[in-house]
């Protein structure tokens, strides 16, 4: 995935190389599908999620030009 270029890591805010999140994104059906997005809870609300679905979208779009459609599975804790 990394070598792909569909994993995204945040780093934590004022420090440098230490991550707080990150999402996998994949291509399926020409539909980008977030696979997964985590944030450490110690960095939540901060943005660093938005942040990483815009580096998935700007991936993207890179592909194909455009984001037609997009979707993402979510669950609770287990």
């Amino acid at each position: 995935m990394v070598a792909e270029g569909r994993s995204f890591v945040a780093e934590a805010p004022g420090l440098p190389g230490v991550p707080a999140g990150y999402l996998l994104v994949a291509e399926v059906d020409d539909v980008a599908h977030l696979e997964q997005l985590s944030v450490d809870p110690a960095y939540g609300g901060r943005g660093l999620g938005r942040l990483l679905v815009e580096q998935a979208v700007a991936w993207a779009r890179a592909r194909t030009g455009r984001v037609r459609q997009s979707s993402i599975s979510t669950y609770r804790q287990a």
